[in-house]
């Protein structure tokens, strides 16, 4: 997921779309080491930003550092995201590797497979993070949930914790102001020397609760939240004529899609069976793949922003209130079961019509 969003970042601005407000920096090495005094967007390779940011980042890449202090919030998706500098505000991260070293003022959402929140760093709100290994060394100054197939906890809580998993390790030095609360198959392991101020609680375990892969489906979330908020903050114009191209057809949008989703493969075949068109076809079979994802991002944006469209009339809806309104759809899809498949298809159907629309348009102007 986080190179296909590198992709769709990159791709946008080869297309030269511009978002207001934002000093962009984009290539294969990038590295920040001015101090910037508005939000602040990168993608490549790799993102190194060394500066102070006087707003928000918004990075993607393979591997993404933020080591300059951040006054607002930080926003990354990458193979491994590294946040080492002291954020202001709220940090929203997915990759393979996330780590957070330094203190955040707000509260965080991490989703990756590995996930650390290093000894000396404090969360001050409450923090959400789901992976398959999950370390909480540092301190969290609110509610602490978490989904993992591993987690260990050496830091301190000043809230309730509420764990599910399947290893659940609270080692010596740990300290839990709140009540913990745990869903597994095993009960936690729970050094002596770890305190937990308020009662230990068992749920039902995670066999006759969840359905499989409960925490790969709040990792999925999670990133979506992250990439279509990222696709949405990059791209805004784009993304309101998508938007309304759904509001106008959606049925035409949903067609659309599903012509380009069934179609597109058999034209793949007979360029890889025609010989000299093998190499055409490994390109558009690469396409089809990027815009299957990009197709979905946008479907998640579209639904996020006609249901603001629906509850506040003709306010334009900030930034911020779209972000919300994202995480709304991608904890919808997270909790509908074994309806998150169809919603998933609907919307990519939506959103890839909506783009062909768009991609026509573009070509004939």
């Amino acid at each position: 997921m986080a190179e296909n969003l590198l992709l769709i970042v990159s791709a946008a601005l080869s297309l030269g779309v511009t978002t207001p407000g934002l000093a962009q920096e984009t290539g294969d090495v990038v590295v920040v080491r001015d101090v910037s005094n508005k939000d602040l967007y990168a993608a490549g390779r790799s993102v190194d930003i060394q500066a102070v940011v006087k707003g928000d980042v918004v990075a993607a890449g393979q591997q993404v550092t933020v080591s300059g202090a951040v006054t607002d919030d930080v926003i990354a998706a990458g193979r491994t995201v590294t946040v080492s500098g002291p954020v202001g505000d709220d940090v929203r991260l997915a990759g393979e590797t996330v780590t957070v070293s330094r203190s955040v003022a707000g509260h965080a959402v991490i989703a990756g497979s590995n996930v650390s929140v290093e000894s000396g760093s404090a969360i001050s709100d409450w923090a959400w993070i789901a992976g398959a290994r999950v370390n909480v060394a540092g301190d969290v100054g609110g509610e602490l949930k978490v989904a993992a197939g591993e987690f260990d906890l050496t830091g301190k809580v000043d809230g309730d914790v509420h764990v599910a998993g399947e290893n659940i390790r609270i080692h010596d030095g740990a300290v839990i102001s709140g009540d913990l609360r745990w869903r597994g198959n095993d009960e936690p392991d729970i050094d002596a020397g770890a305190v937990i101020k308020g009662e230990v609680i068992a749920g039902p375990p995670l066999e006759k609760a969840d359905e499989p892969g409960f925490g790969f489906r709040i990792y999925m979330a999670l990133t979506l939240l992250v990439s279509a908020g990222v696709l949405y903050t990059v791209l805004r114009p784009m993304c309101a004529t998508c938007v309304s191209r759904v509001q106008a057809r959606p049925g035409l949008s949903l067609l659309l899609g599903l012509v380009i989703f069934a179609t597109t493969p058999v034209i793949v075949m007979i360029l890889f069976f025609s010989g000299i068109g093998a190499l055409l076809g490994v390109v558009l079979l690469l396409a089809y793949g990027l815009s299957l994802v990009i197709g979905l991002l946008t479907g998640i944006v579209a639904a996020a922003c006609l249901g603001l469209k629906w509850l506040r009339r003709d306010e334009a809806p900030s930034l911020g209130l779209v972000w919300a309104a994202i995480a709304g759809v991608a904890l919808l899809i997270a909790l509908a079961g074994p309806l998150a498949a169809l919603i998933n298809t609907i919307l990519m159907f939506c959103g890839l019509g909506a783009l062909a629309y768009e991609a026509y348009d573009r070509v004939r102007a």
